[in-house]
């Protein structure tokens, strides 16, 4: 994990440096950027890919229906909603860094 970690901060660390005006005027803008983007690629694509199964499964099944929290609210318990909302907040606010 730490290796694909590695790629993705060293992929975001050319990004920027190529990106900096003084090496646009030298050139390196298009290079950087395909380097860039498949060292990002390489850094994300073995956490991007396995992480969605795990989040589903973290949501664990209970019976539907309605019960009191500890606050004494009474909630509705909904699994499939449940999954529905921790796939919108990954997907929406998404990952910047692999864990």
């Amino acid at each position: 994990m730490l290796t694909r970690r590695s790629f993705y901060i060293v992929g975001v660390a050319v990004l920027f440096l190529t990106s900096l005006p003084a090496m646009l005027e030298r050139g390196a803008g298009p290079p950087g950027l395909i380097v860039a983007m498949v060292l990002i690629s390489l850094g994300l694509g073995g956490v991007k890919a396995t992480l969605p199964p795990f989040l589903a499964e973290q949501c664990y099944s209970v019976e539907q229906g309605t019960k009191d929290n500890r606050h004494g609210r009474r909630v509705i318990v909904d699994h499939e909603a449940a999954v529905a909302h921790a796939f919108d907040v990954y997907y929406w606010y998404g990952i910047t860094i692999p864990q």
